[in-house]
């Protein structure tokens, strides 16, 4: 009997130093569990780690904003240790990350190249400044920008004159205005009663959207092909959460963390964007035009006035690393071509012609609780989203597109 106790105890004692070991890390989503983000980072993060540490360090997802929900808040949570991870969108807080939005200038980045690689690749030198507090696990961009609609179609910049678009940062901001339309920021989690109500006309984003948000509910129309450049992204962790794990458990965070976690992000991006725009579309009315002087007349004037607007104060080499590759491509700007779709391998038939803008995704904010950071990066990065909230976006502007001929917006009806 006494051997049976003495062998229970020994038990116990090593269940609780099993459990002891192990530890579970909080990952802050404030889209819901079914959002592209879930399958492709943050369950991916979580196989990764457990799987390298036989479960003895896990990632928990939190998502619908349970940890809070305001978008703009999500790196603040993190550095005030309400939650060990978190993503969003630089655009949120544009000021914070001013060299990295570099990478969401139109022809910045081939359309076929992943703008993953241009971001880790000018991380070390120059955008790691723009992350302080924590460690970065994933960079990544959207699929080209799209103009959503709710009861207009969009063939040129006359079509946006006096339109309320959405918009989600300094990337969007001054084109809607150059293109006529009044620039509208809310949080992505408003777009779709916005855009049913009619407080907004429309929203410059990721075709994404259309099933990640459910857009394609409260649209009728949907302008793709204009050069209106990607969006960013970010995953980070507290860097002090980081610091406090044991060797084999950050060995686990930086094998799974980084480029391939990036790339897994930004193709699940695209493959959610292609599956929104085939799927949804199957009643659609054609959209005939040609380039017209008013069209070409706003992108001339766009290059040069808005990338000097939003340079002002950027390491001119890392403008340089972005878009040394699109300057080859200017000519191509203007250049518009007609292409009729084939209704066999896609709903949408239309005549394309040029135009222009850029888009980002939003948020808000909450209450965290403190953790131990530098004052001075808590205090800049909570000044940061504070200041975002006041003041309206800075600008982008479009560059050029791959090829002799970019094909223009092409609008599909949808059903």
């Amino acid at each position: 009997m006494k051997y049976l106790t003495v062998l229970a105890a020994s038990v116990a004692s090593l269940s609780l130093a099993t459990a002891a070991a192990a530890q579970e890390l909080k990952f802050a989503s404030f889209v819901p569990p079914f959002h592209t983000v879930t399958a492709s980072l943050i369950d991916k993060l979580s196989a990764g780690v457990s799987d390298a540490t036989g479960g003895d360090l896990t990632v928990r997802n939190y998502p619908g904003g349970e940890l809070g929900a305001a978008p703009v808040e999500q790196y603040v949570r993190v550095v005030q240790g309400a939650a060990d991870f978190a993503w969003g969108l630089p655009g949120y807080t544009s000021s914070q990350f001013q060299k990295t939005m570099i990478v969401e200038l139109p022809g910045a980045i081939d359309p076929d190249a992943g703008g993953h690689e241009a971001l880790w690749a000018a991380y070390d030198e120059h955008l790691a400044g723009e992350f302080p507090a924590t460690k970065p696990i994933a960079l990544w961009t959207s699929e080209a920008q799209v103009m959503i609609m709710r009861d207009k179609i969009i063939r040129t910049p006359d079509d946006l004159k006096g339109l309320k678009i959405r918009v989600a940062g300094a990337t969007a901001g001054e084109v809607a205005s150059a293109l006529g339309a009044t620039p509208v920021q809310m949080p992505i989690s408003q777009v779709y009663n916005s855009l049913q109500t009619g407080l907004i006309d429309g929203v410059f984003t990721g075709s994404s959207t259309l099933s990640d948000f459910k857009l394609s509910e409260v649209a009728s129309s949907v302008t793709v092909g204009a050069p209106l450049g990607r969006l960013s992204f970010y995953a980070v962790m507290n860097e002090s959460v980081y610091n406090g794990l044991s060797a084999d458990k950050k060995a686990a965070i930086d094998a799974t963390a980084g480029l391939a976690l990036s790339a897994s992000a930004e193709n699940a991006w695209q493959a959610t964007a292609d599956a929104a725009m085939a799927a949804p579309m199957d009643a659609v009315s054609p959209v005939p035009g040609a380039p017209t002087a008013a069209t070409e007349d706003v992108l001339a004037s766009l290059p040069l006035r808005l990338l000097t607007t939003l340079l002002i104060g950027i390491v001119v080499p890392v403008a340089c690393f972005f878009i040394g590759k699109a300057r080859g491509k200017s000519d191509a700007l203007l250049t518009s071509s007609s292409r009729t779709v084939d209704s066999a391998t896609s709903p949408v038939r239309v005549t394309c012609t040029p135009d222009s803008s850029e888009a980002a995704d939003d948020v808000p904010i909450g209450d965290a609780s403190l953790a131990d950071v530098e004052p001075e990066a808590e205090a800049a990065v909570v000044a940061g989203a504070e200041k975002e909230k006041e003041e309206a976006p800075p600008s982008t502007v479009p560059c050029s597109q791959d090829g002799a001929a970019s094909p223009g917006p092409v609008s599909a009806v949808l059903e």
